[in-house]
């Protein structure tokens, strides 16, 4: 009989850095990240390396909270190829957006708000989003700030 232990999912552990484009400046990577500046009226902004036990960077998150809450953007960079499987549920929608597919799948939640998942694959990296707005239309946009 097989241990119980065996099953376990390894551990991650987050570590903050300053954002995803001075990581891959910083290692020599060719990622992507969207260009916010202050004019976007970001009010909240967090990014963490997430690392498993041997020190091995898995992925990085950023989250941007834009207006006070209207946008909220979680971007996953996976660095580990841990998303190779990985799948949309639901209805998938594609789109193309400056030459880049898109994957999503879209959802109304409470409070009038959208719940977007996308999946990118730029330049081999896969990029996981989780977008949750009050305009349909922000989705559109924060698309076309990350594609250029």
């Amino acid at each position: 009989m097989a241990s119980k232990r065996q099953f376990k999912p390894k551990r991650l552990r987050e570590i903050y850095c300053h954002s995803v484009s001075r990581y891959s400046a910083d290692n020599g990577l060719n990622l992507h990240a969207i260009d916010y500046t202050d004019d976007d009226n970001v009010t909240g902004y967090k990014c963490v390396l997430g690392v498993d036990k041997d020190g091995k960077p898995s992925y990085i998150k950023e989250f941007f909270s834009v207006m006070w809450g209207n946008d909220e953007v979680n971007v996953f960079v996976d660095l580990a190829d841990n998303l190779e499987g990985f799948s949309l549920t639901g209805e998938v929608k594609s789109a193309v957006e400056n030459g880049v597919p898109v994957s999503y799948t879209v959802r109304r939640g409470m409070f009038g708000r959208f719940h977007y998942n996308a999946l990118i694959t730029l330049d081999g990296t896969r990029y996981y989003f989780y977008i949750m707005t009050i305009r349909g239309a922000s989705f559109k946009r924060i698309m076309d700030k990350f594609c250029k």
